[in-house]
């Protein structure tokens, strides 16, 4: 799979996240954590795709797109401090959902 294409799945990803949050629904954080793992596994391989990819922006998008460009961010600097897998999981999704208001969890 491409930086892109991951790039567009988190996207899609965040705007269903945005749309159940808007109803006030829970999140599917069970979801946003498989993403993250998703995420995580592409930055190991490659950093540079990812990093690179994260400055198309798409004014449609911009949080979905913004969300996912800290998310990266995020992963790059975790695993450059060295942090613990767990570490890098938690600043993953909490950079995904970072921009959003308290909303509820299961």
């Amino acid at each position: 799979m491409t930086a892109s294409k991951l790039f567009e799945d988190g996207c899609l990803l965040l705007s269903a996240q945005i749309q159940l949050f808007k109803r006030g629904e829970q999140l599917e954080v069970s979801e946003m954590v498989k993403f993250c793992h998703r995420l995580i596994e592409s930055h190991t391989r490659n950093n540079f795709s990812l990093m690179a990819v994260r400055h198309a922006k798409d004014v449609s998008s911009y949080l979905e797109q913004h969300a996912m460009g800290m998310a990266v961010l995020g992963i790059h600097f975790a695993k450059a401090l060295k942090l613990s897998d767990a570490y890098v999981e938690a600043i993953c999704l909490g950079a995904l959902l970072f921009d959003l208001e308290p909303f509820p969890f299961t």
